[in-house]
């Protein structure tokens, strides 16, 4: 049966996917993600409505795939612009202590904010930043919902703001 759907639908759910990321490669690789995530889920599938079903799981895992993608690009660029500050650390020692005082403090500060965070959050954020794992990989790590990562997540982000935004961010 399940061979039967991935002949039916695989281009569909192709399309789809590409439609989300613009690249052939990241787009077979949410296809086949999908596709893992249809099969772990047959058992409780409905056969009425299947092909939007298998085509909004595909949509996600493209989504979800774009997101990781998005994280890798943004540490590389973040390593590299580390990368670049230890070049100018040594150029800024020139300039005076000041820069490298705020930016100590902003470090601190925002460890300290993080570490204030409940244990699910903070495990959370953890995992999700400085691990890069993905959102289904922490649920079930910590053996909680999708949602629950979800939502850990976005409550992390909106307290951290607003904590942040409290002492004007430095």
């Amino acid at each position: 049966m399940f061979r039967q759907l991935v002949e039916r639908h695989r281009q569909s759910m192709y399309a789809a996917a590409y439609a989300v990321l613009r690249n052939e490669e990241q787009a077979e690789d949410a296809v086949q993600e999908a596709f893992l995530r249809i099969y772990l889920s047959l058992p409780d599938c409905r056969l009425d409505g299947i092909r939007t079903w298998m085509t909004r799981i595909a949509v996600n895992a493209a989504i979800d795939e774009r997101r990781r993608e998005k994280r890798r690009t943004s540490l590389k660029e973040q390593a590299a612009a580390e990368a670049e500050g230890a070049a100018e650390w040594m150029a800024a020692q020139a300039d005076g202590p000041e820069e490298t005082l705020i930016r100590k403090e902003r470090d601190r500060r925002l460890h300290g904010l993080i570490g204030e965070m409940n244990a699910g959050q903070r495990n959370t954020v953890h995992a999700y930043y400085i691990e890069e794992r993905s959102q289904r990989e922490i649920a079930s790590s910590q053996r909680v919902e999708l949602k629950t990562v979800e939502s850990r997540l976005y409550r992390a982000r909106q307290w951290l703001r607003s904590q942040w935004e409290k002492g004007d961010g430095t």
